[in-house]
């Protein structure tokens, strides 16, 4: 077989047959003409080192077949698409790019309709207090059946109701949907509960809900600093939104293996959630498959001297394994867990000691005084982490808090991992994890200041 590293990006010939098709299942044939770096067509390449993708949404690409022949060419490859826009074809061939980049264009004649299932539900914060000012913002996203934002839908043809009726307050933030198929509501409740939000788009009942948490005013994140902003927010409704994992706008979708039982990451009715939601998210860690559950990451959307995490998380019985990643995107030498990551740096939490599978509050080489109230498998605690990067790149003076169920569980004041902490990655994975361990994911709370 010719050897990858003489395929020529420059060389390589890619077109697309016809340019333009119809949103409805029809295809573009997509051509292939492989060239080394000098111009000479490159026989023999087999179809499992050229990949095909595209730019856009609701695409159907399939990969070419077979080999190339004497011409370079290898056939079999197209693309349809269900979402009309314009879709930048990309030819990888052992993972060099080529530079040829063909488009073709979905085109649509039926009129959108709203789709319950495309569209989408979501609310921040996960809890308000019972005071009637403490206000949750609940977006309804609308999308059409081709997965379109649908944009000018007003404030007549949209609606919000709450599972408790008129106990809860709703006001309309915006006059119509936006460019992103956007509309806001503002809810606001004098009476504790969980109440569900509904939703409805040109009389179309919209899929998903969002629930919110009214609190009697007792304070759910005892040790979040004065000062930061809500980042992200989650209550074990939601698996994955929009192409979210846990809804979280900033975050990738979960990766996974396809072949996974959907009930190893799966929304499983838990009345026992302390936040109220009813629910979980719960991860299985399965070692027939690789990723072992599922993992997602994400960059915030600014880069945070100070961070707060919040996870309200249940162990299951022989859980003994990590299940998230920090990024500190700024790293000044090797910070705890890693040694000398500069970029992208991750600390790890709730991790193995020494590979001997005892949990601890954060990674190898804990805050002092982690010991004294250590992370239990068997019944629901709130596990906080409030992080202080350093004060100027290689300082060395950032810090780190833990706090289990409220109670101070060890600090650390040298910690070496930059000045700015900017992204997330949550990493249900483990190479050599053994059995089936599970977690449940009752809340996650994050917030942060610049």
């Amino acid at each position: 077989m010719p050897s990858m590293v003489n395929a020529s990006a420059s060389g390589a010939v890619v077109s697309a047959s016809p340019a333009e098709i119809p949103n409805d299942g029809t295809t573009s044939a997509i051509s292939i003409s492989i060239l080394d770096s000098t111009g000479e067509p490159m026989a023999g390449i087999g179809a499992a080192s050229i990949v095909v993708t595209s730019t856009g949404t609701g695409n159907t690409i399939v990969q070419p077949t077979g080999a190339t022949d004497a011409n370079g060419g290898i056939s079999g490859a197209s693309i349809a698409s269900t979402v009309a826009e314009a879709k930048t074809i990309t030819v990888t061939v052992g993972g060099l790019a080529m530079s040829d980049t063909p488009v073709v264009t979905v085109t649509s004649d039926a009129a959108p309709e709203v789709s319950a299932a495309n569209s989408s539900l979501a609310r921040s914060p996960a809890t308000i207090d019972n005071d009637g000012v403490d206000a949750c913002v609940v977006t309804l996203t609308v999308r059409d059946q081709f997965n379109a934002a649908m944009a000018g839908i007003t404030a007549a043809n949209i609606s919000l109701a709450s599972s408790r009726g008129a106990t809860d307050t709703i006001a309309e933030v915006d006059t119509e949907t936006d460019a992103n198929g956007a509309f806001r509501f503002e809810v606001t409740s004098v009476t504790v509960g969980s109440p569900v939000f509904t939703a409805t788009a040109n009389a179309v009942f919209i899929t998903q809900t969002a629930t919110v948490s009214v609190s009697d005013g007792s304070n759910l994140y005892p040790n979040l600093p004065v000062g930061l902003t809500e980042v992200a927010s989650f209550d074990g409704t939601v698996r994955e939104s929009g192409g979210h994992a846990m809804g979280i706008s900033w975050m990738t979708a979960w990766d996974r293996d396809p072949a996974q039982p959907d009930a190893n990451l799966a929304v499983t009715a838990d009345a026992t959630n302390p936040l109220g939601s009813g629910s979980v998210l719960r991860f299985v860690y399965d070692q027939t498959y690789n990723p072992r559950c599922a993992d997602a990451s994400g960059t915030f959307p600014a880069e945070y001297s100070t961070l707060y995490i919040m996870t309200r998380i249940y162990f299951e019985d022989s859980f003994n394994t990590k299940f998230f990643y920090l990024g500190f995107p700024s790293i000044a030498g090797s910070n705890d867990g890693y040694s000398t990551r500069e970029i992208d740096g991750r600390l790890r939490f709730i991790n193995q000691v020494g590979g001997q599978g005892e949990l601890i509050d954060t990674s190898e080489g804990a805050p002092d005084g982690n010991s004294t109230t250590p992370i239990v498998v068997g019944e629901w605690q709130s596990v906080e982490y409030v992080f202080e990067a350093e004060s100027s790149p290689g300082a060395g003076d950032g810090t780190i808090s833990v706090w289990v169920n409220g109670v101070a569980s060890g600090s650390r004041t040298n910690a070496a991992w930059g000045d700015l902490m900017g992204s997330l990655e949550w990493y249900a994975d483990n190479n050599s994890v053994t059995g089936t361990p599970a977690y449940r994911l009752g809340e996650l709370y994050i917030a942060g200041s610049v």
